[in-house]
């Protein structure tokens, strides 16, 4: 009886053993598992995050390529206030799109991604006028009138720093 309750003694020792070593295993496993869901998580908000920005960007080109079209319709020699408007706001989101892209690792580049330079080059009738637009007078100081659409500095065009515009107005 001795040898029978020291085997009995020995195999509850065994179990409780294989059972601790087994929950051990099991927790190790469950937060590996969880670990690789976070990761996996993390990587599916930027993905979301890059889709919703080249969304943005995609909208932008084609506001701008319909006004494009628009423009290649009729015949003028500079943009209007509200179209201005328009290009600068759509600059502005397209640069931030831009930047936030590159940022987040997701720039992918030509032909994949364009930045504004790309994309403006690609409008070439509307890059001539919005030029143009920038170089009047007339049109910045109509911009820049407090009854005008920009009397809010928050979404003011920013004039290029290597225009004449820019330095004839500063």
């Amino acid at each position: 009886m001795n040898v029978t309750l020291v085997l009995l003694t020995f195999f509850f020792f065994a179990a409780v053993l294989g059972a601790g070593i087994f929950y051990y295993l099991t927790l190790q496993n469950l937060a590996h598992i969880r670990r690789e869901v976070d990761r996996l998580q993390i990587r599916a908000r930027a993905e979301r995050a890059s889709g919703m920005l080249r969304a943005e960007r995609s909208r932008c080109q084609q506001e701008l390529q319909a006004l494009e079209t628009d423009l290649s319709a009729t015949e003028r020699d500079a943009l209007t206030p509200q179209e201005l408007t328009m290009v600068e706001n759509h600059r502005t989101s397209i640069k931030e799109c831009v930047d936030a892209l590159k940022q987040a690792g997701d720039w992918m580049g030509l032909p994949f991604d364009l930045e504004w330079v790309d994309v403006l080059q690609r409008l070439p009738r509307l890059q001539a006028l919005y030029r143009a637009s920038l170089d009047n007078p007339a049109i910045i100081s109509t911009v820049e009138d407090a009854s005008g659409p920009w009397a809010d500095t928050a979404s003011a065009p920013v004039l290029l720093a290597d225009s004449p515009a820019a330095s004839k107005h500063h």
